[in-house]
């Protein structure tokens, strides 16, 4: 178990918790506020209670033993969406039934009749084998948040419900019932349900713009088994990333957050949804004040694809970024190490058009301000192919202001071996020889990472484009062609040592 890590099954994970959040059109529920109750004498949130409904409990189910797993391609059901709309591995339509065999002992020929026969009567039907229902066992649960209560509509975290034979749903007043999974993506570890149900309720959706550090907040789920449970805490950060994860630009509060809180909600006083809780912190895999929430700008946007099109679409501007050292700050004369420092601008893109170049420092998006290479991954990783992106960018001490358009994806064969020019690919990262022109203080070999795709072994792992990789299990690495043999090679996990801002991070990665 890694000490930030994903909460699959919240019985079974340690270090890190992963839990969710939820998107539009939902019902709005009362404003809470604290108040003193005067019959106690005591300042209360009680009122919060009137979210409760909400929030539910999802059980992800597996088969008993060695029996196959049961899909909903059974009766009128529709087949299960395991990811991006797809249907579940394995959904084969039921042959017809074999013709039953004769009878025996064979009946005794009948006499010819005397008179016309009767016309042949119909054979019953042959009815179906009968199949016994496959036994279900859980394999793990987490919460999750309706936001849609005449649709049925249910937010929860990706890593909640990835590779569930079957997903159960109960509800706070004892309801339980089976749910299809709509799709789920796993760089935002967002996925979306749907029940069928009467009499549900849903939460308030507020956009998490607004909130800041301090503001008072709480962590709604069904942690460790229990059951609905409520926690406080204040905002602690905003735009957190370095987690590992795809897209991140993660609120961070200090309200108690445990395996089992994954993909339930983070509410502000006022009991609307702010955030879908997903990970915490942490050196032993319960709670010390550190925990993240997937902001509702980021889960909204990535529920309402999923239920538009069944999947995430997401396209390409073709520039590269990562963090700013204070040594490169001074370097490139910037106020600060706050921004995304450009790395790379990749030929015929989008950024090439709009006349970005390496080195420069993009400041804002969408209105947005970015202080990190997340920040700004968090922006352009939910804008749909077509989209208009306006930012700013540092270059030389001034701010220039441009647009880009998000372009659909090209499908480009990357090379496995280094070639003159060219980029190599291994674990989801894609890197090239480290060149004069990146004047790196004090390096002048090494395989540069160029680029990271969401969700691949490269970035769980917290690998970021602009790393530069020195050496693997203590071998020096002095160009990419070395990288790429020292990556591809037997024995297992790999160490890589990655020169980040003029600072040595070990990174451990496999496959």
């Amino acid at each position: 178990m890694r000490k930030l890590q994903n909460l699959k099954k919240s019985v079974a994970a340690i270090g890190v918790l992963m839990f969710c959040m939820p998107m539009g059109n939902v019902q709005a529920q009362s404003a809470v506020n604290p108040m003193m109750d005067p019959a106690r004498g005591v300042l209360s949130y009680s009122p919060l209670q009137d979210v409760f409904p909400a929030v539910v409990r999802i059980v992800a189910l597996q088969p008993v033993g060695g029996q196959s797993a049961p899909t909903q391609s059974q009766g009128d059901r529709k087949p299960i969406s395991f990811e991006y709309g797809e249907d579940a591995p394995n959904n084969k339509k039921p042959t017809a039934p074999e013709q039953a065999p004769p009878s025996y002992p064979p009946k005794p020929t009948q006499p010819a009749p005397a008179r016309p026969a009767a016309p042949p009567q119909r054979t019953t039907p042959t009815a179906p084998p009968i199949v016994p229902p496959v036994q279900m066992r859980p394999s793990g649960s987490g919460s999750g948040v309706i936001i849609d209560a005449p649709n049925g509509i249910i937010i929860t975290n990706h890593h909640v419900v990835e590779g569930a034979a079957a997903i159960r749903v109960d509800l706070a007043d004892g309801r339980t019932m089976d749910a299809r999974l709509l799709g789920s993506d796993e760089a935002t570890d967002v996925a979306v349900l749907k029940i069928e149900a009467p009499r549900l309720s849903a939460v308030n959706v507020t956009s998490s713009d607004n909130i800041r550090v301090g503001d008072v907040v709480f962590a709604l789920g069904y942690p460790m088994g229990l059951e609905q449970t409520l926690t406080v805490g204040v905002i602690s950060g905003l735009s957190r990333s370095g987690i590992g994860d795809g897209i991140e630009d993660y609120i961070q509060t200090d309200a108690s957050v445990n395996r089992g809180n994954s993909g339930g909600p983070l509410l502000d006083s006022r009991g609307r949804l702010i955030g879908i809780n997903t990970a915490i912190l942490s050196p032993s895999g319960g709670n010390v004040g550190i925990a993240f929430a997937v902001p509702t700008r980021v889960a909204l946007s990535i529920a309402d694809q999923i239920r538009r099109n069944g999947a995430v679409r997401r396209g390409r501007t073709g520039v590269v970024v990562g963090p700013i050292s204070a040594e490169q700050a001074r370097t490139m004369v910037v106020p600060s190490t706050l921004g995304a420092l450009v790395t790379e601008v990749l030929p015929q893109s989008p950024a090439a058009a709009a006349g970005l170049r390496t080195g420069d420092v993009i400041t804002r998006a969408q209105g947005r301000l970015i202080e990190t290479p997340g920040a700004l991954s968090s922006v352009v990783g939910i804008a749909e192919p077509g989209t208009n992106i306006d930012f700013t960018y540092r270059r030389d001490g001034r701010d220039h202001n441009a647009r880009m358009t998000v372009e659909e994806p090209r499908q480009v064969q990357i090379a496995q071996a280094a070639t003159a020019g060219g980029n190599s690919s291994v674990f989801g990262a894609q890197y090239r020889d480290v060149t004069a022109e990146d004047q790196i203080p004090n390096l002048t070999t090494g395989a540069m990472i160029v680029f990271v795709t969401p969700g691949s072994t490269a970035a769980r792992r917290g690998i970021y484009p602009g790393d530069v990789v020195i050496a693997v299990n203590r071998r020096p690495v002095r160009n990419a062609q070395e990288l790429t043999a020292a990556l591809q090679s037997s024995g297992g996990a790999k160490q890589l040592m990655i020169s980040r801002g003029g600072t040595l991070t070990p990174v451990v990665i496999q496959e």
